[in-house]
């Protein structure tokens, strides 16, 4: 949640002065990443000692190497379906051209009126890369990210450990996530705002929910329906 919104606040900082270049961006993450270093190094996290239970670390492994096969498939694969041809890729090459995100002229109004969040992560990715190569890996690593997510909100309700794990399994094997998530579009970031704003809300932590639920419809425009009924 932090790294979307510190790429949603970097990017929006150095768009009017056509900043968005390979030397802005890596000295802006320098910075983010050195401030989160200094904040952790004076809050530590506290650690507790692991347990090994052989039927969590199964499906475990089990998840693992799904997630690691996604890997592999967005990392050798690059953006090919129709949707992300159409819009997804386009504004973002549009915006690496102009180093901003401003208005460009396009006949396809998606380009300019979706939600923009999902393209300015890829944007990053695309930029200091220097091509398309990193694009697909933020939909595997939201995926990931709604695995841990959905064993977390398990975890919140007081369920046990065997009972996170299958909790887990369920969301790593769903048909549509595995599909979506070597891919270029924004469905798996938005489920991972989603998933987040679930397990802030059992929480009750009100700041994590109200920027998950600003993540989320920054992203896609279907935050819009799933949101509400999930508060």
């Amino acid at each position: 949640m932090l790294t979307g919104t510190a790429t949603a606040l970097l990017t929006e900082a150095l768009s009017p002065f056509h900043l968005i270049a390979r030397p802005a961006l890596i000295a802006g993450w320098l910075l983010i990443v050195g401030a989160a270093a200094c904040w952790v190094i004076r809050h530590p996290f506290p650690l507790s000692q692991p347990v090994i239970r052989p039927l969590e670390t199964a499906i475990a492994i089990c998840l693992a190497v799904i997630v690691a096969s996604l890997a592999l498939t967005a990392w050798l694969a690059p953006p090919n379906t129709f949707d992300a041809l159409a819009y997804h890729m386009p504004r973002i090459v549009y915006w690496a051209q102009a180093r901003s995100v401003a208005f460009f002229p396009t006949t396809y109004l998606s380009q300019i009126s979706s939600p923009p969040l999902d393209e300015f992560l890829k944007l990053h990715a695309y930029v200091l890369w220097g091509g398309d190569r990193l694009v697909n890996l933020v939909s595997v690593a939201a995926f990931a990210g709604c695995i841990t997510g959905v064993s977390s909100i398990a975890g919140a309700l007081g369920l046990s450990s065997r009972s996170q794990a299958f909790a887990a399994l369920l969301c790593g094997t769903l048909p549509s996530g595995i599909l979506q998530a070597s891919g270029p579009k924004n469905d798996c970031l938005t489920a991972l705002w989603l998933v987040c704003l679930v397990y802030f809300a059992l929480r009750a932590d009100l700041p994590f929910l109200g920027l998950s639920l600003g993540l989320a419809v920054a992203t896609k425009g279907t935050a819009y329906l799933f949101a509400p009924p999930l508060l």
